[in-house]
């Protein structure tokens, strides 16, 4: 069993949330399945996702801006669809 955890924190407040998988590359893809569901219902948050699997680090995205200037949360929704893509730098 894998361990993933997402951590949120924004506005000076965190909030995790943790799940188990079969595999490491499933809980990869729930960890960042959660953090997209997060990104597209954070408003007019600008939120920082902490995203690991078994205490290791996948990835750390913090939300940035359009270019009119709003929180770009389709840009980091992106950015996590390409997450699934990266090679595991702890895989053996």
């Amino acid at each position: 069993m894998n361990v993933w955890t997402l951590t949120t924190t924004c506005a000076g407040r965190a909030h995790t949330t943790i799940g188990t998988a079969d595999s490491a590359g499933s809980a990869r893809r729930c960890v960042t399945a959660a953090a997209q569901a997060v990104a597209a219902r954070a408003g007019a948050q600008l939120p920082t996702y902490r995203l690991t699997v078994d205490d290791r680090l996948v990835a750390v995205v913090r939300t940035g801006f359009t270019d009119s200037g709003l929180p770009d949360h389709a840009g980091v929704i992106d950015l996590l669809r390409d997450v699934h893509h990266v090679v595991d730098p702890y895989a053996s």
